[in-house]
């Protein structure tokens, strides 16, 4: 649960708008403000949950030398 400003966004739209893309490092919700004003401006998105994905995708390569594949 989070606190009062759970929904804020730290950046105004004018510079998320400017922005060519947006990464997310909060996971839960997939859906965060930030994830939300960046879809509605248009911007290439990376969201907290493939962070998440993409990091677990490096940790597992670098510990036992095999690539994920995308599934």
């Amino acid at each position: 649960a989070g606190g009062q400003e759970e929904h804020d966004v730290a950046f105004g739209q004018a510079t998320i708008a400017a922005a060519e893309t947006v990464f997310d490092v909060v996971a839960l919700p997939s859906e965060t403000p930030l994830i939300t004003a960046a879809r509605a401006a248009g911007d290439d998105l990376c969201t907290g949950a493939q962070v998440i994905a993409l990091q677990a995708a490096a940790q597992f390569e670098r510990y036992t030398g095999v690539r994920p594949t995308a599934e």
